[in-house]
């Protein structure tokens, strides 16, 4: 997956000759040649689409992560909690079980 920056910078560039393509086609003065520049300005448009699509895919695919991730830290952070109201007893000699503070009278 391409760098983000890496990906703006692709995409200005890419804006820039767009722009400069479209001063060019005032300049011109033979049907032939504005022609040309056209079908370049458009394949220029076309190329940027393709990046801002992708750069878009990445943004989405990395929001869905950020969202996976602090999901998993709520249910991180929900066991921690949870994991408090247990305390681990040896109720024969190597036999071990972790029972509820508050049904073992403890708090």
């Amino acid at each position: 997956m391409p760098d983000p920056a890496t990906l703006f910078v692709g995409i200005a560039s890419h804006i820039k000759a767009a722009a400069d393509l479209a001063m060019g086609l005032s300049k011109l003065d033979k049907l032939a040649n504005v022609q040309a520049k056209a079908v370049e300005l458009q394949t220029l448009i076309l190329g940027l689409q393709s990046e801002a699509f992708t750069a878009h895919a990445q943004q989405s695919a990395m929001i869905e992560k950020v969202r996976s991730l602090e999901a998993e830290l709520a249910r991180v952070k929900a066991w921690e909690e949870t994991k408090q109201g247990y305390e681990l007893h040896e109720p024969t000699p190597g036999a071990f079980v972790y029972a509820s503070k508050a049904q073992s009278g403890r708090t």
